[in-house]
Protein backbone atom coordinates (compact mmCIF):
# COMPACT_ATOMS: atom_id res chain seq x y z
CA UNK A 1 0.00 0.00 0.00
CA UNK A 2 2.31 2.85 1.19
CA UNK A 3 1.49 6.16 -0.58
CA UNK A 4 -0.04 4.77 -3.40
CA UNK A 5 -3.84 3.60 -3.03
CA UNK A 6 -4.42 -0.12 -4.18
CA UNK A 7 -6.78 -0.78 -6.76
CA UNK A 8 -6.65 -4.44 -7.29
CA UNK A 9 -9.92 -6.30 -6.96
CA UNK A 10 -10.86 -8.11 -4.02
CA UNK A 11 -11.83 -11.81 -3.81
CA UNK A 12 -15.05 -12.97 -4.15
CA UNK A 13 -16.27 -13.32 -0.31
CA UNK A 14 -16.25 -16.78 1.08
CA UNK A 15 -19.57 -18.44 2.04
CA UNK A 16 -19.43 -19.47 5.82
CA UNK A 17 -22.72 -21.31 6.93
CA UNK A 18 -23.99 -19.53 9.96
CA UNK A 19 -22.14 -16.74 9.68
CA UNK A 20 -23.33 -13.31 11.54
CA UNK A 21 -24.90 -11.03 9.20
CA UNK A 22 -23.07 -7.65 8.84
CA UNK A 23 -26.46 -6.05 7.58
CA UNK A 24 -28.62 -7.52 10.57
CA UNK A 25 -26.07 -6.15 12.99
CA UNK A 26 -26.36 -2.96 11.57
CA UNK A 27 -30.43 -3.05 11.85
CA UNK A 28 -29.85 -4.48 15.11
CA UNK A 29 -27.50 -1.32 16.08
CA UNK A 30 -30.41 1.01 14.32
CA UNK A 31 -33.27 -0.55 16.22
CA UNK A 32 -31.42 0.21 19.81
CA UNK A 33 -30.37 3.13 19.40
CA UNK A 34 -31.99 5.66 16.87
CA UNK A 35 -35.57 3.79 16.23
CA UNK A 36 -37.92 6.60 17.30
CA UNK A 37 -36.59 8.67 14.78
CA UNK A 38 -38.25 9.69 11.78
CA UNK A 39 -37.54 7.48 8.66
CA UNK A 40 -36.03 4.84 10.83
CA UNK A 41 -38.57 1.98 9.53
CA UNK A 42 -37.38 3.12 5.96
CA UNK A 43 -34.21 2.59 6.57
CA UNK A 44 -34.53 -0.39 8.43
CA UNK A 45 -36.04 -1.40 5.07
CA UNK A 46 -33.49 -0.23 2.83
CA UNK A 47 -30.48 -2.32 5.13
CA UNK A 48 -32.70 -5.57 4.23
CA UNK A 49 -32.94 -4.40 0.51
CA UNK A 50 -29.33 -3.82 0.84
CA UNK A 51 -28.41 -7.33 1.76
CA UNK A 52 -30.57 -8.94 -0.42
CA UNK A 53 -29.16 -7.00 -3.26
CA UNK A 54 -25.43 -8.37 -2.11
CA UNK A 55 -27.05 -12.20 -1.67
CA UNK A 56 -27.71 -12.01 -4.98
CA UNK A 57 -24.48 -10.45 -6.52
CA UNK A 58 -22.51 -12.42 -4.10
CA UNK A 59 -23.93 -15.52 -3.31
CA UNK A 60 -23.52 -15.06 0.65
CA UNK A 61 -24.44 -12.11 2.99
CA UNK A 62 -21.30 -9.89 4.26
CA UNK A 63 -19.85 -11.16 7.34
CA UNK A 64 -16.48 -11.13 9.14
CA UNK A 65 -13.72 -13.24 8.10
CA UNK A 66 -15.17 -13.66 4.14
CA UNK A 67 -12.00 -13.28 3.24
CA UNK A 68 -12.12 -9.98 1.73
CA UNK A 69 -10.44 -6.70 3.24
CA UNK A 70 -12.83 -5.05 5.31
CA UNK A 71 -10.92 -2.24 6.23
CA UNK A 72 -10.13 -1.28 1.91
CA UNK A 73 -13.76 -1.74 1.54
CA UNK A 74 -14.61 0.23 3.97
CA UNK A 75 -11.74 3.03 2.95
CA UNK A 76 -13.01 2.56 -0.80
CA UNK A 77 -16.43 3.28 0.51
CA UNK A 78 -16.03 6.12 2.40
CA UNK A 79 -14.12 7.71 -0.18
CA UNK A 80 -16.82 7.51 -2.40
CA UNK A 81 -19.23 8.46 0.21
CA UNK A 82 -17.58 11.51 0.71
CA UNK A 83 -17.83 12.75 -3.16
CA UNK A 84 -21.59 11.79 -3.62
CA UNK A 85 -21.75 14.12 -0.03
CA UNK A 86 -19.74 17.00 -1.51
CA UNK A 87 -21.69 16.80 -4.62
CA UNK A 88 -25.47 17.04 -2.25
CA UNK A 89 -24.06 20.12 -0.57
CA UNK A 90 -22.90 22.05 -3.13
CA UNK A 91 -26.37 21.41 -4.87
CA UNK A 92 -28.50 23.20 -2.24
CA UNK A 93 -26.81 25.38 0.30
CA UNK A 94 -29.38 23.76 3.14
CA UNK A 95 -28.28 20.76 2.50
CA UNK A 96 -24.29 22.19 2.58
CA UNK A 97 -25.27 23.39 6.30
CA UNK A 98 -27.30 20.03 6.94
CA UNK A 99 -24.48 17.37 5.85
CA UNK A 100 -20.75 19.83 6.40
CA UNK A 101 -20.57 17.70 9.88
CA UNK A 102 -21.45 14.03 8.10
CA UNK A 103 -18.82 15.50 5.59
CA UNK A 104 -16.47 15.89 8.12
CA UNK A 105 -17.05 12.91 10.23
CA UNK A 106 -16.60 10.97 6.63
CA UNK A 107 -12.89 12.94 5.67
CA UNK A 108 -12.14 11.98 9.87
CA UNK A 109 -13.62 8.28 9.04
CA UNK A 110 -11.35 7.89 5.87
CA UNK A 111 -8.01 9.20 7.15
CA UNK A 112 -8.45 6.67 9.96
CA UNK A 113 -8.70 3.82 7.60
CA UNK A 114 -6.16 5.05 5.57
CA UNK A 115 -3.74 5.07 8.73
CA UNK A 116 -4.33 2.15 9.50
CA UNK A 117 -4.23 0.47 6.29
CA UNK A 118 -0.75 2.07 5.89
CA UNK A 119 0.35 0.86 9.18
CA UNK A 120 -1.07 -2.75 8.51
CA UNK A 121 1.67 -2.79 5.29
CA UNK A 122 4.38 -1.42 7.04
CA UNK A 123 4.09 -3.68 9.70
CA UNK A 124 3.01 -6.60 8.00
Amino acid sequence: MGDVADYTIQPKPLVVEDAVSSHDLVIDDIKSSILSYPGCTELVDDMLARKEFGLRKYGTILHPDNGRDHTKDAYDEVLDLLVYLRTVMESDEDLYDLFWLDYRNAMSTALKLRVRMTVRSVSG
